[in-house]
């Protein structure tokens, strides 16, 4: 495929067409990972990603715009299965041919935060019997930790995209990776990470308002226990904290809490001096 002419032509189609601002991104953004993946025909990559790369934060409005694409005939989706992101295929206006029909999707290798090595490389001579012994005996989770890279990698993006008032995430260490894993392989998906982290923005309490100088941090918000309380809402802010607030900074001022009165001090001054010019006459 000819990127620069698939670009000229995409133009062109434009102008005797109509798609939105946020459809024609997306195409863009998709042109821009097949290059780099060498233009397989399939690309395998999950939809917040895609959000995060048109800066889409509805997931309602990424759909029509991918759905704008899909009935223009610029795009096609395989939709994946439970753990699996979704295939797109960019609709060529050249096509060229290819040896074969079915190519194997690639997943997006990309990282924007500096990735740890999965497994330490190996020197010297290797032990196949020992090799395939240790990997029979380890779990499937070990056996592909590529099965979660992508969700691994967007959960740390919207970390540092949502969590703007906690230490930013520069490093993916094996140890961070290995907790993600555990998470989503028991049922939490990467929606729920992302709840988690807009629920800790919105808390004073996580954030360090709080009476032990204590925040949050990207590797407590991940921990099993930490997540579930987080999602259960046990650190949003109590409207009764909001009241005593409210109360402490509208408290009356004690050295003035006498009650205003409205008194007419001229009508005041006048009756007391009539009063002392009758005294005045009764004396005389």
């Amino acid at each position: 495929m000819n990127y620069l002419k698939e670009i000229i032509a995409f133009e062109e189609w434009l102008e005797r067409g109509y798609l939105s601002a946020s459809s024609q991104l997306l195409w863009y953004k998709l042109m821009y990972r097949c290059n780099r993946l060498g233009w397989t025909e399939w690309v395998q990559v999950d939809n917040l990603r895609l959000m995060s790369d048109v800066r889409i934060d509805s997931k309602n409005t990424f759909l029509r715009a991918r759905d704008a694409l899909v009935e223009a005939g610029r795009v096609e989706v395989r939709k994946g299965k439970k753990g699996s992101p979704n295939q797109y295929r960019i609709i060529p206006f050249f096509p060229e041919e290819k040896k074969g029909s079915n190519f194997e999707p690639k997943m997006e290798p990309e990282m924007k935060l500096q990735m740890e090595p999965e497994t330490e490389p190996q020197t010297g001579h290797i032990n196949k019997h020992k090799l395939k012994h240790k990997k029979n005996n380890s779990n499937e989770l070990s056996e592909k930790p590529e099965l979660f890279s992508s969700a691994i990698a967007t959960i740390c993006e919207e970390y540092n995209r949502i969590c703007e008032s906690y230490p930013r995430l520069v490093k993916i260490t094996e140890k961070r990776k290995q907790a993600i894993r555990a998470r989503l392989n028991t049922g939490y998906t990467v929606e729920d990470f992302v709840k988690v982290f807009e629920l800790a923005e919105k808390s004073k309490f996580l954030r360090g308002k709080n009476d032990r100088n204590w925040s949050a941090n990207f590797d407590w918000l991940i921990n099993d226990q930490n997540m579930a309380k987080v999602l259960e809402g046990k650190y949003k802010d109590r409207p009764e904290q909001k009241k005593l607030e409210v109360q402490k900074n509208s408290a009356p001022n004690r050295f003035h809490n006498f009650e205003e009165r409205n008194t007419d001090y001229d009508s005041m001054v006048m009756g007391q001096t009539l009063a002392w010019l009758k005294n005045e006459e009764d004396a005389g």
